[in-house]
């Protein structure tokens, strides 16, 4: 279950980065 843990917790960060990364080129 770790595993599978920080797999979402990195995922999240990805979707955090890629909505932030939207915002400023927007």
């Amino acid at each position: 279950m770790k595993d599978v843990d920080q797999n979402f917790d990195t995922l999240d960060c990805h979707i955090l980065q890629a909505y932030l990364i939207l915002l400023f080129y927007d």
